[in-house]
C-alpha cells in the first residue's frame, strides 16, 4: 500500500492495544462507553486488540481498517 500523504511504500504490519481503541471527535479520560458518534475500531475483553495496519515512517502516518471481516 503507498501513502496516501507522500505516495511512498508503506510497512504492513499491526495495531495493538490492550483495551478498546475507538476513534472519538475530542479527547475523554475513560473510554468506558461510546458516545454519538464515536466508532468502536476494536475491542478487547481479554488479551490485546489486533488489527492489520499500515505504516509511513516518512510521514509518521498509521493507517487501519476496521469492521465486520477484520479480525479483533
Amino acid at each position: 500500500m503507498n501513502c496516501p500523504r507522500c505516495g511512498k511504500v508503506m510497512e504492513e504490519g499491526l495495531v495493538q492495544s490492550t483495551g478498546h481503541l475507538a476513534w472519538v471527535r475530542e479527547p475523554r479520560r475513560l473510554l468506558a462507553s461510546l458516545a454519538e458518534g464515536d466508532v468502536r475500531v476494536a475491542r478487547s475483553i481479554f488479551g490485546a486488540a489486533t488489527l492489520p495496519g499500515y505504516l509511513c515512517r516518512a510521514c509518521e502516518l498509521v493507517t487501519i481498517a476496521y469492521g465486520e471481516d477484520d479480525p479483533t
